[in-house]
């Protein structure tokens, strides 16, 4: 519940960026509001009420919506329609777009006519390595600084996310 989310981080002094969809073809999306024109409604409903709200410092719609592919969803048409419920019901809010970089460079010129704030994100400890993974995810921030400058801000994201069935224990250092 947002509203809940809402009242505990301010009560701790802090801001937070909420996240919507990790995937498009969410359970809740198909069977809660029954198909994507409702969700979009209820979404900017939601991003409409929390508009002014001091504690919410971004709105974060879709999540690396650069995969686009069987496995995870997230049609481009349906997170750019998305975004624009944030423009059209939280204007004074910036959009914050966190992506992998998959498109390439196009990943970037794309998200840079949506969002405000752009990051990047690789799973480090996911492709060979914490030391691997910490060096594609630089990679990609150059990329990502080659085609648009530096007139957006940027967030690296290093998510440590660990399957336990996957990959070894992380070590302390790993961990921090």
């Amino acid at each position: 519940d947002m509203k809940e989310h809402v009242i505990q981080a301010s009560g701790h002094n802090l801001k937070i960026i909420p996240n919507f969809l990790t995937d498009t073809r969410a359970y809740w999306i198909q069977n809660q509001y029954h198909g994507d024109p409702q969700s979009l409604e209820a979404l900017g409903q939601v991003m409409k009420q929390y508009a002014e709200d001091p504690t919410i410092l971004a709105w974060y719609p879709v999540d690396e919506w650069d995969h686009e592919d069987d496995g995870y969803g997230k049609p481009r048409l349906y997170s750019h329609l998305v975004n624009l419920e944030v423009r059209k019901n939280a204007p004074n809010r910036p959009c914050f777009m966190l992506l992998m970089g998959y498109l390439g460079n196009d990943t970037w010129k794309m998200a840079a006519e949506e969002a405000d704030i752009l990051a990047v994100d690789a799973y480090p400890n996911d492709v060979g390595g914490i030391e691997k993974g910490l060096a594609l995810q630089a990679e990609r921030l150059t990329e990502m600084r080659a085609v648009l400058g530096r007139d957006k801000p940027y967030v690296l994201v290093p998510e440590l996310i660990q399957d336990p069935g996957k990959l070894k224990p992380m070590t302390p250092v790993e961990s921090v």
